[in-house]
């Protein structure tokens, strides 16, 4: 992907605000996740290869709850390495996700990067877990218990799976 000449903050991007009515395509090269929508509640994705409705009324694909989706992007972006690309990518050499270590979305943001890996990561599966799910329990593995982060990273990851 190619990143655009001006540098741009959450601030300048209202297209990715939480609760916003959004759509359009995140995704590197041939990686590409079409958003149906960000609005009434839900957070849509349509998985590659899938089609958007016309109008972008009712896209297909799985949906995230709105106020689950905006917890998860809290929580990733307190308890998650998103401070550049290179701290996410390091995650990604551990087993589960290793399989996707070369194709993790770039961004110039925390913010928009916690967006697009969530994007990303939905539609995708490793070892019969979802990916997000996945990716979540790796993240929440690096936190010592009792810490916060950890819990509040494996309780998402245990609602996600049962979406």
């Amino acid at each position: 992907m190619t990143k655009p000449d001006k540098e741009h903050d959450e601030a300048d991007r209202p297209d990715l605000a939480v609760g916003g009515n959004v759509s359009g395509q995140v995704g590197m090269g041939d990686n590409v996740i079409q958003i149906g929508s960000i609005s009434g509640g839900q957070v849509v994705f349509n998985p590659p290869g899938s089609t958007p409705s016309p109008g972008g009324e009712a896209p297909t694909g799985p949906a995230l709850p709105q106020e689950l989706y905006t917890r998860l992007r809290t929580a990733l972006l307190a308890c998650g390495p998103f401070a550049d690309d290179q701290a996410v990518a390091a995650l990604f050499i551990q087993e589960g996700l290793s399989q996707w270590r070369y194709d993790i979305p770039e961004a110039d943001s925390a913010g928009e990067r916690v967006e697009r890996v969530i994007a990303w990561l939905w539609p995708k599966e490793t070892g019969g877990e979802n990916g997000l799910v996945h990716f979540l329990r790796v993240l929440a593995g690096r936190y010592e218990p009792p810490a916060g982060c950890r819990q509040q990273l494996e309780n998402i990851a245990n609602e996600l799976a049962q979406t």
